[in-house]
């Protein structure tokens, strides 16, 4: 900026000049810029301006034939849409374009694969509803929406509206643990498991009340969580939205350990406590 402000030029550094010899010359314009320069080692932008200077015309890469000059035959004709298009260009010895612009000119749609198609057996019909469609999926080879497709055309209701679970004395019990040991040992879905806690009263976590609010930042945060009975992540996002430090357990000084402030550097001395040098310097300043 200041260069610019007194109006002062900026560096260059001056290069040997180029030497173009016969040889150099006959070169330009037989290949790509770059490709010449790349040759002689030179840069492409000074190949470039030495061409436009001797007014040689650059050197353009051979086009693609055109489509009008290959002569198809009729047989060749009803082969498009029989094969992918590189396939039969491949055969034909021309490019893909030419077999393409030929078929979209001639309206013949493009080949496409057939599907392999599975019969739906009375057995795989009596399982939808009765099970997961994905479980279904997995078993007759379907995709999941093909399944929901089938069992809706048929008007079967869905495994989760199918049948009633039965809240057993040990589901009960695994209700009051956390969600994903519910779901790890029973196969429940989370709505699933929702409505059963709601209809047997469960309350697994009590609202945030400021008792507990308050709690935060004063104890760690996985024994708040083992007590509520929620995971620690939810702890430290609820510290977090108040804007409260998490826990540090203070270390108390030991009367060796302050008899030993003050007589090296603080480094040295927070070195061979365990402690950060500025811990170190907060005591000493506070015992002056």
């Amino acid at each position: 900026m200041e260069r610019k402000r007194r109006g002062i030029e900026a560096f260059k550094p001056v290069g040997e000049p180029i030497a173009w010899t016969r040889e150099r010359i006959g070169l330009l314009g037989t290949d790509s810029d770059a490709a010449v320069a790349r040759e002689l080692g030179l840069h492409c932008a000074s190949v470039k301006y030495k061409r436009q200077l001797l007014r040689i015309p650059p050197c353009h890469p051979k086009r693609r034939p055109s489509t009008v000059g290959y002569l198809w035959t009729p047989e060749e004709v009803a082969l498009l849409g029989t094969m992918p298009d590189a396939a039969l260009a491949r055969a034909l010895g021309i490019t893909k374009g030419m077999v393409t612009w030929k078929r979209m000119t001639t309206g013949i749609p493009a080949f496409r694969t057939k599907r392999r198609t599975y019969p739906w057996t009375e057995e795989l019909i009596a399982l939808l509803g009765r099970m997961p469609d994905r479980e279904v999926a997995r078993i007759s080879g379907f995709s999941v929406s093909a399944v929901q497709r089938k069992r809706a055309a048929l008007g079967i209701a869905a495994e989760g509206k199918f049948g009633v679970v039965v809240p057993t004395p040990d589901l009960v019990e695994l209700l009051h643990q956390k969600s994903v040991e519910v779901r790890l040992q029973t196969g429940l879905s989370p709505t699933t498991i929702r409505v059963l806690r709601q209809k047997l009263g469960i309350q697994r976590f009590r609202r945030w009340t400021p008792e507990l609010i308050a709690r935060l930042g004063h104890e760690p945060d996985s024994r708040i969580a083992r007590e509520l009975g929620i995971s620690a992540t939810s702890v430290h996002k609820k510290r977090w939205r108040h804007g409260i430090p998490p826990f540090q357990a203070r270390r108390q000084w030991r009367p060796e350990e302050l008899e030993m402030v003050g007589t090296d550097p603080d480094e040295e001395v927070a070195e061979r406590l365990g402690r950060t040098p500025e811990a170190v310097a907060k005591v000493r300043r506070s015992r002056r």
